[in-house]
């Protein structure tokens, strides 16, 4: 007789945290009362697992494309772009660069510019009208940007022309911004002519998005508000829509992912799984877990 399975995965996604001296050494997910995850760990098997290899820390679209069913080989070739791009709904067109993007507080000199605030103090309202100010930008050598926001600060960049490379540098220089600024685009390669003409078109950008932005209604208002101006932005992780097939799918299983993060749904829907985004529950509603009493 075949039996039919079920299974829930469930990803709490950056929960594991450093001791904290206030807290005697110990995490904060040590400190806390968690009766519901107590009760689960004890009705199972723990253990630790390394999801790429021993030793070496993952970040979300890293760890998560592993539990998804992706093989290590093309999870190490995903850039976070396209997926950041496939969760904003921007997954028809094979041949765009897509970039993973913050708006960003910064401060324009000679040489370049200075980043205030990498998340423009973290801005989670009015960034629609920010992208649709920039609108399509025409950056010469037959290349278009258009910017598409996500979830609070992040948006996605979206390069559209004939022959885009994704080997080029991020603009954004991480920990290192306060004395490293916004970083130029470069080829890793010099000598890469596709690579170059990319790189240029998102140095381009990059002065164009603050013109525009500096001078938007709501930054002008932040301003005014003592609130730091999303003037800018910041950008990494190029990279093409792939074609990849998980596990799962050869498998023939059928998989559905239930977030509210864009990244997760982005990959989700790369993948070709099912996606709930807006759950919602009537007042008779239960959702129980059946658990060993």
């Amino acid at each position: 007789m075949l039996t039919t399975q079920k299974g829930v995965m469930i990803i709490l996604d950056g929960l594991g945290d450093r001791g904290i001296p206030a807290f005697g050494g110990k995490t904060p997910l040590e400190v806390a009362e968690t009766p519901n995850m107590d009760r689960l760990a004890s009705a199972g098997q723990c253990g630790l697992v390394d999801p790429l290899f021993p030793g070496m820390p993952v970040g979300t679209h890293t760890g998560i494309c592993l539990l998804f069913g992706l093989s290590k080989q093309d999870t190490m070739k995903l850039a976070r772009g396209p997926i950041e791009a496939s969760g904003v709904g921007l997954n028809s067109n094979d041949q765009a660069l897509y970039f993973r993007c913050n708006f960003a507080t910064l401060k324009k000199h000679k040489h370049g510019y200075d980043i205030i605030d990498r998340r423009a103090g973290r801005i989670n309202s009015g960034t629609e009208s920010l992208a649709t100010a920039v609108g399509t930008i025409d950056l010469g050598d037959s290349i278009t940007a258009s910017l598409h926001p996500a979830t609070q600060h992040r948006v996605v960049l979206q390069l559209e022309g004939n022959r885009l490379s994704h080997d080029i540098s991020n603009t954004d220089s991480g920990n290192q911004y306060k004395t490293k600024g916004l970083l130029p685009c470069l080829a890793n390669d010099p000598s890469d002519d596709i690579a170059v003409k990319t790189a240029g078109a998102v140095n381009r950008l990059m002065d164009i998005v603050y013109q525009k932005l500096s001078r938007h209604p709501l930054n002008l208002e932040r301003v005014e508000n003592n609130l730091p101006p999303a003037n800018g932005i910041i950008c990494r992780s190029p990279g093409k829509l792939p074609k990849v097939k998980p596990l799962l799918n050869q498998l023939k299983l059928k998989t559905a992912v239930i977030s509210g993060e864009r990244t997760v749904l982005g990959l989700g829907e790369l993948l070709g799984y099912d996606l709930f985004v807006k759950m919602r529950a009537s007042p008779p509603a239960t959702i129980r877990i059946c658990m060993p009493r």
